[in-house]
């Protein structure tokens, strides 16, 4: 009996050992197992964190270019603030001009007017000197002092009026003057 039970033990003994080396050889096998698993996530992990790396990367770029936008969109705005300024000002200086030119025109037309009624003035002297002396040798067609004192009164008037349109003339060009 005691063989007999030495042998169960042995057997037992066996047994056991068989189980724990084939629940060791499982552990073995299923500590492979997650070894693998743990440097394929660790693989993995590095290529995310690279890719990680690229994308902010990226992203610091696209921050900085978007920056640089900003800045050149507000140069271009201040830009355009000053060249439609400098447009509102040249508008202004043409309205002015335009203003200066119609106010030169119209001076130069009284100075034409001005001169057409001086050169009358003096054609009507002219006249007058040359009926003068026609009278005062009793030759000419005004043969009357009172037909040349009524000819000395319209050369007069007419003189008045050409001097007075020389003034108004004068006034116009001092006023269309820069």
């Amino acid at each position: 009996m005691r063989h007999s039970l030495l042998l169960v033990v042995v057997a037992v003994l066996v047994v056991l050992a068989g189980g724990a080396g084939f629940g060791w050889a499982a552990q073995w096998s299923s500590a492979q197992q997650w070894q693998q698993v743990a440097t394929d996530q660790a693989a993995e992990f590095d290529r995310a964190a690279a890719q990680l790396d690229l994308v902010a990367e990226e992203r610091d770029e696209a921050v900085e270019l978007l920056a640089r936008s900003e800045r050149d969109v507000a140069a271009l705005e201040a830009q355009i603030d000053e060249v439609a300024g400098a447009r509102a000002a040249a508008g202004d200086d043409v309205v002015e001009l335009q203003v200066g030119a119609q106010r030169f025109a119209e001076a130069v037309a009284d100075v034409e007017e001005a001169t057409g009624e001086l050169i009358g003035c003096v054609e009507g002297f002219a006249g007058l000197h040359r009926d003068s002396v026609l009278l005062f040798n009793a030759e000419g067609p005004a043969a009357s002092p009172e037909a040349l004192n009524r000819q000395s009164e319209r050369v007069s008037q007419r003189c008045d009026q050409a001097f007075e349109r020389h003034a108004t003339a004068v006034a116009a060009l001092r006023r269309a003057a820069p």
